[in-house]
């Protein structure tokens, strides 16, 4: 019986479970990309905090990818409604100025903002950024989705962020997904997006800089 399975059908199962276990390792390798335990402010802090936005509403998708090899490492969210949060999944990023709960990130100031960027934005890795304004009730709807996803377990970034944006008017192509690539391959799609990447390099001081340039086509 064992050598009628092994010369008819095992093959095209092993192959099968090859792939599924291809596809499990590239998980795994994500995983490792953004794991870290959730820190949680007091509501008074969170409140403090806050952030006004008088511009545009936005979204915005960050995604940290190795420039060796092109591997998307985090995918986040700055959502821009009536204030400005990041939502930052098993994400690392810690700063005086901040209050946390659940990774959703408060007191985003322009300042802020720019030292998150240039927090994952270092030696082998860059910042693609990825905008769309949309309208201010999408905004808040996305804020409130934030905050009731919650933390997430290491490693789900992605699949949290995707989460957040599935299903938003004007984003209802977008699928769930576990990396962070994919969720940029779609965002890039969606009408209005615009995208540029954030470069880290060194001076002739020795001092990190970041120079941003147009995403290549």
């Amino acid at each position: 019986m064992l050598v009628g399975l092994w010369g008819g059908c095992c093959p095209i199962v092993i192959g099968h479970l090859m792939h599924r276990l291809f596809l499990a390792l590239g998980v795994l390798v994500m995983l490792g990309a953004c794991t870290v335990t959730s820190i949680s402010s007091s509501d008074d802090e969170v409140a403090r905090a806050f952030q006004a936005h008088r511009g545009p509403a936005k979204i915005t998708l960050f995604t940290t990818i190795n420039g060796n090899g092109g591997s998307g490492e985090h995918s986040s969210l700055m959502i821009e409604g009536r204030q400005r949060v990041i939502y930052d999944p098993a994400g690392t990023f810690r700063h005086d100025a901040i209050a946390e709960q659940h990774d959703v990130v408060y007191g985003i100031s322009k300042t802020v903002q720019d030292t998150y960027i240039n927090y994952h934005a270092r030696k082998q890795y860059y910042v693609q950024v990825q905008e769309i304004i949309v309208p201010m009730q999408v905004a808040e709807l996305a804020i409130r989705r934030a905050r009731a996803q919650g933390a997430v377990p290491g490693g789900k970034c992605a699949q949290a962020t995707s989460g957040v944006l599935r299903g938003l008017p004007g984003f209802e192509g977008l699928r769930q997904t576990w990396f962070p690539n994919k969720v940029a391959e779609q965002f890039a799609k969606i009408p209005g997006a615009r995208t540029t990447v954030r470069v880290a390099y060194v001076d002739d001081k020795g001092v990190k800089q970041i120079r941003e340039q147009q995403a290549a086509q």
